[in-house]
């Protein structure tokens, strides 16, 4: 037997297919009224669930059809088979969504009249449609903008767009990606829009240019830039310097590159956190030495493997076993240990070495030691080593 309470979770459940045009009416719902010996064994609970049934029919104007079980011992019984919901009115009313419908078919309806390629989409996605009803009209406004203007290389902050500012793109870009890209027929890249900046290159928007900052390690180089040693240019100027310089360090850490000891013909790179992608466009990089400290744990030695696929003789600086076993007492835990691939071929033998070791816990669970907190007699020690 179905209870009051399962019939108004099936119809709860019933919306997107409402929504889809999936739901024919009158929908009947068979009840599963009991018969025989369950009658008998729980009459009262049978009773009770048969007027609850009737409440709800009365309460939301739903039609009742019964069935007439004639009982040995309990005589003629009547009781609920099929409830019957007659039509579309008829189930708005009972889930008390009225007005929802006709904004979300109002929404549709004027979206498909001048955007007909977004029909699967909203098929496929009416709980968007739904949870986005109230910005709706701007999402629109952005789409007539885009189909008018398809590469406007301006920045979002010039978009004349009535109505919409860059806090909301921003906000909204996920959604607006997934229109955008079929409004304006584009082919799947694969390109993951997971910020402005990434929106607005993927469609011809300006945005704020990425800064590579560096230093200069030799005070003759920084004679050369008026005396400025602590510079950030644009990645574009940056790939067009080509500093007379043989060393390239690049740290993960600000104040690691700040404390940098002076090292002749030489400049340091505030990597940022990986800054991978941004370096490998750098042509003059692949005619220098370069040095790369990152942490000692899963994800320095993943970015060291990826730093090689656009650098292959780049060499890691204080990342090997002796640095870590004399900086024991410096161990904290790596909270996220890496967990997808990287090309490990490219980590030399005593790199993949330590990497295996660290992975298996050979020292303890996710040990890492982060590149700042290395004793400074170590730095200097190592410059030694390369040559300063």
């Amino acid at each position: 037997m179905l209870s009051p309470e399962t019939l108004e979770k099936r119809a709860q459940r019933a919306w997107p297919s409402l929504l889809k045009g999936e739901l024919a009416f009158p929908w009947a719902i068979p009840l599963g009224s009991p018969r025989g010996r369950e009658l008998l064994e729980s009459f009262d609970s049978v009773l009770a669930w048969a007027g609850g049934i009737r409440r709800l029919a009365m309460r939301h104007g739903l039609r009742l059809v019964e069935i007439l079980v004639r009982h040995r011992q309990l005589g003629e019984q009547s009781l609920p088979q099929t409830l019957i919901v007659e039509d579309l009115a008829a189930y708005l009313r009972w889930q008390k969504k009225e007005q929802l419908y006709r904004q979300w078919t109002q929404a549709r309806e004027l979206t498909l009249v001048e955007f007909p390629m977004l029909s699967d989409w909203i098929h496929k996605r009416t709980d968007v449609l739904e949870d986005r009803l109230d910005v709706w009209p701007q999402c629109l406004s952005v789409l007539r903008y885009f189909l008018k203007h398809p590469r406007p290389d301006r920045y979002v902050r010039e978009l004349d767009i009535p109505g919409i500012d860059s806090k909301f793109i921003e906000t909204h870009r996920p959604l607006l990606d997934q229109l955008l890209q079929l409004v304006l027929r584009l082919e799947p890249s694969g390109e993951l829009v997971d910020s402005l900046r990434s929106f607005c290159r993927k469609y011809r928007l300006r945005f704020d240019p990425l800064l590579i900052r560096f230093r200069w390690l030799d005070p003759r180089l920084a004679a050369q830039t008026l005396g400025l040693s602590d510079l950030s240019v644009m990645l574009e100027e940056f790939q067009q310097l080509n500093p007379p310089v043989s060393k390239v360090f690049i740290s993960e850490n600000k104040t690691n590159v700040l404390s940098f000891p002076l090292v002749r013909d030489s400049l340091v790179i505030f990597g940022q956190g990986g800054g991978v992608g941004a370096l490998a466009g750098v042509p003059w990089l692949r005619t220098k030495d370069i040095y790369y400290w990152g942490d000692i744990d899963t994800h320095g030695f993943a970015i060291l493997a990826q730093f090689r696929v656009h650098f292959p003789k780049v060499r890691s600086f204080l990342m090997d076993s002796r640095i870590l076993e004399d900086c024991r007492e410096l161990w904290v835990q790596e909270e996220r240990p890496r967990a997808t691939a990287f090309p490990r071929d490219l980590l030399h033998e005593n790199e993949a070495e330590l990497y295996q070791k660290l992975e298996s816990g050979s020292w303890g669970t996710n040990i890492r030691l982060e590149q700042e907190r290395i004793p400074f007699h170590h730095v200097l020690a190592a410059l030694e080593d390369v040559g300063r």
